[in-house]
Order: structure tokens, then C-alpha cells, then sequence
């Protein structure tokens, strides 16, 4: 099933000119739901395509489980999709048009969210951070958020002790680094935190810097996933994920051998690629005791 999956996205790919937006999670998914697959290829509104493409390919992959393409030459989110379905009829038209019109109501949802969400700036959200809990042991997203703020202040400034902007980017960044935990996109796509985040600040006239760092803040999403590339998003990510540990450390949620139920060696892990792999310098030790510390304060 995955060859026949594969040879049909690529006869699609060969007669429409455009690439495929790899998902080895998504061509799982269907070669274990489908017996007979077919591929087809559907299209919707071209003005979607003016809301954030992180936000339609998401919609396109959890709600429906479609394939996004991408323009072969510039990279970019093109108005259609490929979906495979579970039969193989003569005229696939009707199966075509049903997911056109399903996935236009999801479309249309997003697009409700994004442009709700940016009636209200980050800044005015961060307040409300109070009132989301981070863990029952470690108080609300408002404190850690406070407590990243710090810590991101202090790596910055360890780092590199001659650029004093370099630690205002991080503070600004850190202040609103929660925020988009609030908005409907991300309530509606948790896998968009930071990315959203990003986006917004961007939309609130943030430097591209201080919305790179927000959005890059989550990297690596996995083991070996991508890495934050500005040194701004390589603080925020190191001060959030030490914050992370040292926390749990302190009220004793501390991984086992068979568990980690709060993905602390992931974190580890994640701290260790930074350094090495972004040829940082740091007293690493410094870091994790100040972490330590403002948890506990």
C-alpha cells in the first residue's frame, strides 16, 4: 500500500508541477487507515492562501488528513491538496468535490481564528497567562514565563556580556514567549505554539528578531528536529527548557527509567544539541543554578 500510495502523490506531483510537502507521519497514516487506496487530487480557495501556511497545512493534516503541495519553484502552499481515499471508483468526482467542501469549512474556521486572534495584541494576553496553570506543584504560565524572562536575561548577558541588545531581544521576546497559549489557533492547534506566537508579535510590529526568537522558541520539536537558528531563539529555547527541568526537579517529578511524563530528557537532550551543535561557549553549571534558584525563590 505505501508503494501504491507513493507512486500515485508522485504521478500527481508529475502532471500538476507541483512538490509534495513531505509528512512521513501523514503517509503512515494513510497506508494504515486505507485497504485500496486512491489518490486525488482537490483544490480550495485560492484566498486561504492569505492566512498563514503553517495554519492550512496543519488543518489539512489533523483534520483531514490531506497531503499539502507546494510550489515546485518558490516553496509556497498552492491551493490544493491531495487526499487518498479508501476506494477506487471510474469517476472520482464526487469524492474530489466532498473533500473540497469539507475541508472549505475547516479552512474557513482557521481563517475565523487568525483573524480573531489578531484583534488582541500578545501584550494584552500576557496578563491573563495568571490564569492558566502551568502544573498544580509549579503555580501558572504567567510565573514561568517570569521566571524564563530572567533566566533568558542572564544567559543572554553571560554570553555575550558586550551587546547589551542581545539581552533586551531576549527579555522582550521572553515577555511575550506564553501569550499565543491564548489564542484560538493555538487552542485549536496546540502543535502551532510558537510558531502562532511568532506570527503574532510580527502582526504587533515586534522586530523580526524578537518574533524569529518567539517562534523558534520550541526547537528542536524532536529528538532530531530542527534547531533554533538565532542565537535570540537558541537562548529563549535553552532558558525555557532549564526552567522546565529545574522546576519538576524541585517538587520531585523526577524522570525514571520507564517514565517521563514530562518529556525532561527530551529537554536535556534538546539543551545539549544547543551548545554543541549552535558552537555555544557557556558555563552550563551557571545556567542550571540560576534556574534552580529563581524556582525556588
Amino acid at each position: 500500500r505505501r508503494r501504491v500510495i507513493e507512486d500515485q502523490i508522485a504521478m500527481i506531483c508529475n502532471k500538476t508541477g507541483f512538490r509534495l510537502n513531505v509528512d512521513a507521519d501523514l503517509l503512515d497514516q494513510a497506508v494504515y487507515t486505507t485497504e485500496c487506496p486512491n489518490a486525488v487530487i482537490g483544490s480550495f480557495k485560492s484566498a486561504y492562501l492569505e492566512v498563514p501556511q503553517e495554519i492550512l497545512i496543519t488543518s489539512m493534516k489533523e483534520h483531514q488528513g490531506f497531503f499539502s503541495l507546494l510550489n515546485r519553484d518558490t516553496g509556497k502552499l498552492v491551493a490544493h491538496f491531495i487526499a487518498v481515499a479508501n476506494n477506487q471508483v471510474k469517476d472520482m468526482t464526487l469524492i474530489r468535490e466532498g473533500n473540497e467542501r469539507v475541508l472549505a469549512a475547516r479552512l474557513a474556521d482557521a481563517k475565523f481564528f487568525f483573524d480573531e486572534d489578531r484583534k488582541v495584541k500578545l501584550q494584552e494576553r500576557v496578563k491573563k497567562l495568571a490564569g492558566v496553570t502551568f502544573h498544580q506543584k509549579l503555580g501558572t504560565m504567567d510565573q514561568k514565563q517570569q521566571r524564563v524572562r530572567k533566566l533568558a536575561g542572564f544567559i543572554a548577558s553571560s554570553l555575550r556580556p558586550q551587546d547589551p541588545k542581545l539581552k533586551e531581544v531576549c527579555e522582550r521576546a521572553a515577555d511575550l514567549c506564553k501569550a499565543d497559549l491564548l489564542t484560538g489557533v493555538v487552542g485549536e492547534f496546540p502543535e502551532l505554539q510558537g510558531v502562532m506566537g511568532g506570527e503574532y508579535a510580527t502582526h504587533d510590529g515586534e522586530s523580526d528578531v524578537v518574533s524569529q526568537a518567539i517562534r523558534e522558541q520550541y526547537l528542536p520539536r524532536s529528538i532530531e528536529g530542527e534547531l533554533p537558528r538565532t542565537l535570540a531563539g537558541q537562548v529563549l529555547s535553552l532558558a525555557d527548557r532549564l526552567d522546565s527541568i529545574a522546576a519538576f526537579f524541585h517538587v520531585g517529578l523526577i524522570p525514571t527509567g520507564s517514565e517521563d511524563p514530562f518529556a525532561l530528557r527530551r529537554n536535556a537532550t534538546a539543551i545539549v544539541r544547543i551548545i554543541l551543535e549552535g558552537t555555544l561557549r557557556m558555563d552550563l553549571g551557571r545556567y542550571i543554578q540560576n534556574a534552580s534558584t529563581l524556582v525556588s525563590d
